[in-house]
């Protein structure tokens, strides 16, 4: 017998559940916001203040995932005080959230910038060139010696990236932030990312031309705080 070397302290019963049955029909915080079309984290930090009670909890590793029934949608609504939703405020919203969305990595506003440059008179890009121009971005600032990314993130590695493992990071990535508030379509059958009809008849070229401003104030000032952190990292005096 091959003695490998493994060994047991004590034993733990685990009770083990199917929790995707556990959860079925339930929605995630991430898609109780994108319905409620409100801010990303406004559901998540009422969970964490007691507001709100989720009706199931998931604990992975540690990570903790929290799941509401849908009949619940309006009581979570009234209790946080979010106005509901009407398609002709939809621009006011996505603005709304463009201006005010979080970003732990320079993907959302990049990724926006380069739907921006490729897009046709419809309001949609082919995904190919949406990439390519989400790709530029990382690689001009590598040859001119600017900071990439964050160490740990994925475009950090841009000179050994391929471009479907671009895309994989775009589309999961900020894509999906977009996609879940209904503000961005991926149309699969034509390779092609676009906003939402109803979105895309409210937006004016002043209004194209202050997303564009947004996203540009937006990574400066995320570049600006990755640098000052490697700055603080490097000299922490």
């Amino acid at each position: 017998m091959l003695d490998i070397g493994l060994w047991a302290k004590d034993y733990e019963e685990i009770d083990l559940f199917n929790w995707q049955e556990a959860v079925a029909g339930m929605a995630s915080i991430w898609d109780l916001e994108a319905q409620l079309g409100t801010a990303e984290g406004n559901v998540r930090n009422a969970v964490e203040r007691g507001t709100v009670q989720p009706d199931h909890t998931l604990t992975l590793g540690d990570r903790v995932y929290h799941y509401f029934k849908q009949e619940r949608l309006e009581e979570v609504r009234q209790t946080l005080g979010i106005p509901k939703i009407a398609d002709d405020d939809v621009k006011d919203r996505f603005l709304r959230y463009v201006a005010e969305m979080d970003i732990t990595t320079s993907y959302k506003p990049v990724m926006l910038l380069a739907l921006l440059d490729c897009i046709d008179e419809r309001g949609q890009a082919k995904i190919s060139d949406v990439v390519a121009n989400f790709r530029d971005f990382y690689e001009r600032r590598q040859v001119v010696g600017l900071t990439v990314e964050r160490p740990k993130s994925v475009m950090a590695k841009i000179g050994t990236l391929e471009n479907a493992e671009i895309q994989g990071v775009m589309l999961r990535m900020p894509f999906e932030k977009f996609e879940r508030r209904r503000y961005l379509e991926y149309a699969r059958d034509l390779a092609y990312l676009r906003f939402v009809p109803r979105l895309w008849r409210q937006l004016s070229a002043d209004d194209l031309g202050s997303l564009r401003s947004i996203c540009g104030e937006s990574i400066e000032n995320y570049y600006r705080r990755v640098d000052q952190d490697a700055h603080n990292i490097e000299d922490p005096a």
